[in-house]
């Protein structure tokens, strides 16, 4: 009889006790069904070179980047110079000029109610009170609050061992 108490007491225990869970889980939605697929192993598609719905990873119960790669900081700070350098202005598509890619012929009744030459953007209107020193100086604060966060991020992943939880992956 003690023995079987001490059983339940410990079978009770077990079940009361959370386990920590540290499997990685792949989610998915299937494109055919629209239902959300989970699986301890990632789908035919993960990594390969065909092309399949967006896969999210959670590892411990996080959710993680396991596509994240280490880039050198002068190809980051490179390639994010590129990112936000001005783009030269497009020329504004007309009703008689249509844009590229798109048919000469108007597609509903409310396309071609417009009238000809007008442009389809209106015109840009200066903020009231708002003049170039205003806007040099909220660029140079967006740009000292990017870089605090990238070198708060630079910390961050310093601090981080490579396999840990939440880490990126060490390779490609």
């Amino acid at each position: 009889m003690r023995s079987r108490a001490l059983s339940l007491f410990m079978l009770a225990g077990l079940v009361i006790v959370p386990v920590p869970v540290s499997a990685r889980m792949y989610q998915w939605v299937d494109p055919g069904t629209g239902t959300t697929q989970w699986s301890g192993r990632p789908p035919a598609w993960y990594r390969g070179s065909q092309r399949g719905p967006r896969v999210l990873v959670f590892d411990g119960g996080r959710l993680i980047d396991d596509t994240a790669r280490r880039v050198p900081d002068a190809e980051r700070d490179m390639l994010r110079t590129q990112a936000f350098a001005p783009q030269p202005e497009a020329p504004t598509p007309t009703a008689d000029a249509p844009a590229e890619g798109v048919d000469s012929e108007p597609s509903s009744p409310i396309d071609a109610a417009g009238p000809k030459g007008a442009p389809v953007k209106g015109p840009e209107v200066p903020l009231p009170g708002v003049d170039q020193a205003t806007i040099e100086r909220l660029k140079a604060i967006i740009g000292e609050w990017d870089r605090r966060q990238t070198e708060e991020a630079k910390r961050f992943l310093e601090g981080q061992a490579v396999g840990a939880p939440g880490a990126p992956p060490a390779g490609p």
